[in-house]
């Protein structure tokens, strides 16, 4: 049979993951621009690989994560069959707390933008609903709540873990605070959407991945409670892949969480740029265990050694007396990782200069043996 893929791109901070599966049909969960690059980076892989998505799934409305998906909806050479998202969750009420009933349900979405993207960079976001919404082939409607089976791709079954339904209300709660022109209300709001991030489940074969986002550790516990209440914790855990959540953020796990998600012979890969993530607390919980794999750096992430929150200059790809800044700047690249049905995963890393006159540690490949 026939890999499921995954690449995760080296977009400094932010995401960017373009799903490969087993039948040849493709799949984007997020996007952030690189520096020095002014498209999604998936994009050439895409065209190349025949330039049909079965999917673009923004999983929380920040600008890491939707930056470069307008230039994707907008290519000639792509076509998008769905745009799966979270701002669909809870949008009738909220319009219905403002007694706006002539509103559409995209309008309510650009509503909803305007007022919360007030300090950010909102004209980005409605552009991309402003794409869909006029390029009605695209569906762009599906409400998407916490385990909810989609289709099957290629063999490879998708759940949805979350938001919960708790999360979506509070969200709803605290859009409304906003809307009333409390300005501190703008800004909560605003750090909330990590708590209706979308979290993936894939499982293939032997295998199961979790999709993480940007969830904190309060969904985590959401969604290992929520297993147990439904009976489907031998369903999910343990994974022996995880895409870590929030960039392996202090916020983005609890002590005891990796146990009881995590295979033994499992695996971390942390889509992380600059100097703060992954956190210290994030490495020193799992090194000791598991294997980590970061995107900014061109070899294995293990044991590292951090002083005053900034990664020392050996930990960067980029080294030769770059800044952190010219580190991110310089190094482009990817993790690459291959699930066959009943084969330990094979996980390639490659990173390469972008800009001359900045230094790139070397060109990286290592195949993972599961030994």
């Amino acid at each position: 049979m026939n890999a499921l893929r995954l690449k995760i791109y080296n977009v400094g901070r932010g995401n960017c993951i373009l799903v490969y599966f087993p039948d040849g049909k493709l799949g984007l969960v997020d996007s952030n621009i690189p520096i020095g690059m002014s498209e999604c980076p998936a994009r050439d892989d895409i065209v190349k690989n025949g330039g049909v998505l079965e999917f673009v799934c923004l999983t929380h409305p920040h600008e890491d994560h939707f930056s470069g998906l307008l230039s994707i909806l907008e290519d000639p050479e792509i076509e998008v069959k769905e745009f799966w998202h979270s701002m669909a969750l809870g949008l009738g009420n909220i319009l219905r707390f403002h007694n706006e009933y002539s509103i559409s349900a995209y309008q309510g979405a650009e509503f909803v933008a305007e007022k919360y993207f007030h300090t950010s960079r909102a004209d980005e976001l409605l552009d991309i609903f402003d794409y869909l919404y006029y390029n009605q082939s695209i569906r762009f409607d599906r409400k998407l709540s916490e385990y909810q089976m989609l289709d099957s791709i290629g063999g490879v079954n998708l759940l949805v873990l979350s938001p919960s339904a708790l999360a979506s209300n509070r969200y709803q709660k605290t859009l409304l605070r906003a809307f009333e022109g409390k300005g501190r209300w703008i800004s909560i709001a605003r750090n909330y959407a990590n708590r209706i991030s979308l979290s993936l489940l894939l499982s293939y074969g032997q295998h199961r991945i979790i999709l993480g986002g940007d969830i904190t550790k309060t969904s985590w516990i959401e969604i290992i409670r929520g297993a147990q209440k439904r009976g489907m914790e031998g369903e999910i855990f343990p994974v022996n892949c995880l895409i870590a959540s929030l960039h392996g953020a202090r916020d983005s796990f609890y002590r005891d969480m990796w146990h009881k998600i995590l295979a033994r012979d499992g695996f971390v890969v942390v889509s992380c740029g600059g100097g703060k993530h992954p956190s210290e607390e994030f490495v020193e919980n799992l090194s000791e265990d598991w294997e980590i794999y970061c995107t900014n750096k061109g070899e294995y992430c293990r044991n590292i050694q951090r002083s005053d929150n900034i990664y020392p200059a050996e930990t960067y790809v980029g080294l030769d007396g770059n800044s952190a800044e010219e580190v991110e700047a310089a190094c482009c690249g990817w993790i690459e990782i291959e699930f066959h049905p009943d084969v330990v995963p094979t996980v390639k890393t490659e990173f390469s200069p972008t800009q001359e006159g900045l230094y790139c540690h070397r060109s990286f490949s290592q195949a993972r043996t599961g030994e």
